[in-house]
């Protein structure tokens, strides 16, 4: 296990679980792609979310039956970022779990990737009205903007270990 923690997204209740990159057997598994989208200046792309808290750009798989995670990640990024990826390779994975009656219930596997932004365009809203904004921010930066304290400080860390852009 590469990190754990318990946090809060909006009102929600999580608890984490980082782990090195591995597809499950069972695809249905994964419910989230996110990426780690990097400029050629280096910066990072985060989005914030209409209910105030700023994530990685990314969306839920269940909804997007017949593309392979790569291309959910492209349609993601697309939607959310208004920036064309490119140079897709595998980060890290995150297993996740909800509080729900006093209890975390196991909510599934959120894939990370790291890309590279190959176009950026200008910002429109998201299709979905969840994602009000884009921000490119520094790898110093992404923590304190995030806010996920041990996730975000070990995506900070790891970066250029995994990056060879970084």
């Amino acid at each position: 296990m590469l990190y754990s923690q318990k946090g809060e997204i909006g009102n929600v209740k999580f608890k984490f679980e980082g782990y090195p990159f591995e597809l499950p057997k069972d695809h249905k598994e994964v419910v989230q792609v996110y990426g780690i989208l990097i400029t050629e200046d280096k910066r990072i792309c985060i989005v914030e979310h209409k209910m105030g808290f700023k994530i990685l750009p990314g969306g839920k798989t269940i909804d997007k039956e017949g593309l392979t995670f790569e291309e959910v990640l492209i349609e993601e990024a697309w939607e959310e970022a208004d920036v064309k990826i490119n140079n897709k390779r595998p980060f890290f994975m995150q297993k996740e779990w909800k509080l729900k009656d006093d209890e975390y219930k196991y909510r599934g596997i959120a894939l990370r990737y790291i890309a590279d932004i190959a176009e950026i365009h200008d910002s429109t809203p998201d299709p979905d009205g969840d994602i009000i904004g884009r921000e490119f921010v520094t790898v110093d930066e992404f923590s304190k903007k995030i806010g996920w304290g041990v996730g975000s400080d070990w995506i900070a860390e790891n970066l250029e270990k995994f990056s060879n852009q970084l």
